[in-house]
């Protein structure tokens, strides 16, 4: 993925300029692609003697308006708190799945049963999941 603004820091070191117009011509080519209405600027600096901090201060603060203006902000808040509320929920499901497979012995025979290739690891994941689902369910009608 692109960033949203770029920096090439020792801007004042040999191949600097170089590194900025290859940079710059990736970044067009993307936008292009992929008909981005943003195209990420890119900074030079010399952080040490404070050089280039400010034009880049500002081309965050333009990414930052941009975002505000054009609703993305939200929407990208939005994908972010979608993904990591479905990384909780995916980290909890499995383990509860893990505990319960391991205590009442599941997951030992389905290892055996790959140990001695009586089964595949996708059937037994389809079947392992399968009854979790229909104790699930099971429950939940109770």
């Amino acid at each position: 993925e692109i960033a949203d603004v770029f920096v090439v820091n020792k801007a004042d070191k040999l191949g600097a300029d170089q590194l900025c117009s290859e940079v710059c011509s990736r970044i067009e080519i993307d936008a292009h692609i992929r008909k981005r209405d943003w195209t990420a600027p890119v900074n030079k600096a010399i952080a040490v003697e404070d050089i280039g901090i400010e034009p880049l201060w500002l081309a965050i603060e333009s990414h930052r308006k941009y975002l505000l203006d054009s609703g993305r902000f939200y929407e990208n808040r939005r994908q972010r708190t979608c993904r990591e509320t479905l990384r909780m929920i995916h980290g909890e499901l499995f383990r509860v799945v893990r505990e319960q497979l391991e205590q009442n012995g599941r997951l030992d025979a389905a290892v055996e049963q790959l140990m001695n290739r009586k089964s595949d690891p996708y059937t037994l994941m389809h079947d392992i999941v399968s009854e979790w689902l229909s104790i699930s369910k099971c429950k939940e009608a109770s």
